[in-house]
């Protein structure tokens, strides 16, 4: 996989992603295929639909199961299936600011959250496939 400085990715089986957000964090997840066609692939909610925890989703991952996964600033943790079906797997603490994952060998993601103030300044931490997050360190 070869990802750019925009956060879009090109994937094994030749289609192009990317990610359309508007100024409320609401987003177009699209796929842009051999042929030139492009497809919306998943919609996410902005700030302007009632505070929406799917606002603002992170670059995705393309997961060593073929799958596509993501969390978004405010700790809902998805997955995106290659066809484009979208799975909330969990709602994390919305006490933090979600980063970006990345997967580990061990098939577990990894990423930093922002902490809201001292004493809680961010975190590291895993998170199992399932959505279990395990803070590594503070």
């Amino acid at each position: 996989m070869i990802q750019d400085r925009s956060g879009n990715f090109y994937v094994t089986h030749g289609n192009f992603y990317g990610t359309q957000y508007m100024a409320d964090g609401a987003a177009t997840i699209f796929r842009l295929t051999d042929n030139q066609t492009l497809i919306p692939f998943a919609q996410f909610a902005g700030l302007n639909d009632n505070l929406s925890r799917d606002a603002y989703p992170s670059r995705l991952v393309e997961a060593q199961d073929g799958d596509f996964y993501g969390v978004t600033l405010f700790g809902n943790f998805f997955r995106l299936t290659p066809d484009g079906q979208k799975t909330a797997i969990a709602t994390l603490d919305r006490n933090f600011l979600f980063n970006r994952l990345i997967q580990g060998n061990d098939g577990n993601f990894y990423g930093t959250a922002i902490g809201p103030e001292p004493p809680d300044p961010g975190m590291v931490f895993r998170l199992t496939p399932q959505g279990k997050l395990t803070p590594l360190g503070y």
